[in-house]
């Protein structure tokens, strides 16, 4: 009887602990909230929670916003471990990064996450709370051709060689590097290089990229454009100064960034000569000219500008939905790019490098999924079967006992070392399916030949 009582006893306890190990939990807030510029990223954080652990990553979803450019965030946030009436909770972080291009209010939807809580009979589905803000374009601002806001911009003018001691026929490049704090390089305004007379202008193909650093993720853009001039004729020149007009949004207040104008002068180059020279005897102002042939070019002239804006005015949608067109296709390499497998590893990789625990559970699920070796959601026991790596499974299995593990497994030691050294080899089986082994495995002779 007492036997009875006992087990009993056990099953509901067992029961209690299963129902409240899968409680879970996710919230979402915006920063800012609220109202913000055209241009000013938002931050999207969502937290989902549970009273266990992790057994498989979380299945953070993608989403697109019309008239706004979505990523995730390829900042490391660290886990969650919050005390919530009395009960223990643990957590992890996914940030998308929010730039409106257009003003007007964003509805961002209700998210659908898929959770993998232990002692839980199967994934959870979660929803996070939908969120709304609204862009605008700032008073005061309304006539700027390009509206570029960001915390903070940098520009710097540099030459390939100081325009010094110049002659006709001389080169030199001038380059403009601008850099924006926390915002997209996309959103970075072109360098216009205005025509100086004199001098011929050769304007080279821009050079666009995101800033980011370890454990920070996204820092900002740099943009650089740079063009080559080649002097033509003898005198003085003065490269005009370059002046792009910004929101700071620390100040709230438009403010404009401008690089000094350069003057610098060019003498004759005596072994220059013009391929065909005129004969002397020709004066071109003594030629007679017709009036009515003067009258003709003028009106060939305007005929040709008239059609020549009326052109421009036909193709300008175009140009426009071309533009458009470009940017979110650049959008879509560049978050195909972020989602690949080769970067989920390679992030992997540095966090063992580093030995950064936390960071090699992340990275190491988020791998698994994208490497699509099985099933989802991946479990990192399916590829140490895959793999039949003995150094990665005792690595995986000490590494997540640390983590997630109670206190009595948690003192497993787990060496970053060893496990590395099994990672490539891991990483070669997952993605041919398990057929590598054959070449790692060494050829044995048979135990009795004949």
């Amino acid at each position: 009887m007492k036997t009875l009582a006992t087990l009993l006893f056990c099953l509901v306890a067992g029961h209690a602990m299963a129902e409240e190990g899968a409680r879970s939990m996710v919230r979402a807030h915006l920063e800012p909230a609220g109202l913000v510029v055209v241009g000013q990223p938002v931050k999207l954080v969502v937290d989902v929670l549970v009273t266990t652990w992790f057994t498989s990553a979380p299945e953070f979803p993608i989403f697109d916003l019309p008239g706004a450019l979505v990523i995730r965030s390829d900042e490391q946030a660290p886990h969650l471990t919050e005390q919530i009436n009395g009960v223990t909770w643990f957590g992890l972080t996914q940030t998308y990064i929010v730039t409106p291009m257009e003003p007007h209010e964003f509805a961002i939807p209700r998210l659908q996450i898929v959770l993998h809580p232990g002692m839980a009979p199967g994934p959870v589905k979660v929803w996070s709370p939908a969120r709304k803000f609204t862009a605008r374009v700032p008073a005061g601002a309304e006539g700027v051709a390009v509206f570029l806001s960001t915390s903070r911009l940098d520009m710097v003018q540099r030459f390939d060689h100081k325009p010094i001691g110049l002659h006709v026929g001389d080169a030199f490049t001038r380059t403009i590097t601008s850099t924006a704090k926390g915002t997209q390089a996309m959103f970075l305004p072109p360098i216009h290089f205005a025509e100086v007379e004199g001098l011929a202008v050769y304007p080279n193909a821009p050079k666009v990229e995101n800033i980011s650093r370890d454990r920070e993720g996204f820092i900002g853009g740099r943009r650089i454009d740079s063009a080559t001039y080649v002097v033509q004729k003898p005198g003085h020149y003065e490269l005009p100064a370059v002046t792009v007009q910004w929101w700071d949004l620390r100040l709230g207040k438009l403010r404009e960034h401008t690089v000094a104008s350069v003057a610098f002068d060019a003498a004759p180059n005596p072994d220059s000569r013009p391929e065909i020279a005129l004969p002397a005897e020709i004066d071109e102002s003594a030629l007679p000219r017709s009036r009515v042939e003067d009258m003709w070019r003028w009106a060939i002239g305007g005929v040709g500008a008239l059609a020549g804006t009326i052109a421009i005015w036909l193709l300008w949608p175009k140009f426009r939905r071309y533009g458009n067109a470009l940017a979110s296709r650049r959008a879509e390499q560049r978050r195909r790019y972020e989602a690949s497998e080769a970067v989920a590893f390679a992030l992997l990789e540095a966090a063992v490098a580093h030995g950064d625990e936390v960071g090699t559970v992340q990275f190491l699920y988020e791998w698994l999924d994208r490497s699509r070796h099985g099933e989802p959601p991946a479990r990192a026991e399916q590829a140490a079967i895959l793999a039949q790596d003995d150094h990665y499974k005792e690595g995986t299995e000490a590494l997540l006992a640390r983590r997630f593990g109670s206190a009595q497994i948690s003192t497993t030691n787990f060496s970053s070392e060893s496990f590395a050294r099994s990672l490539r080899w891991v990483r070669k089986q997952v993605i041919s399916g398990g057929k590598a082994t054959a070449e790692r495995a060494p050829i044995l002779a048979p135990l009795n030949p004949e």
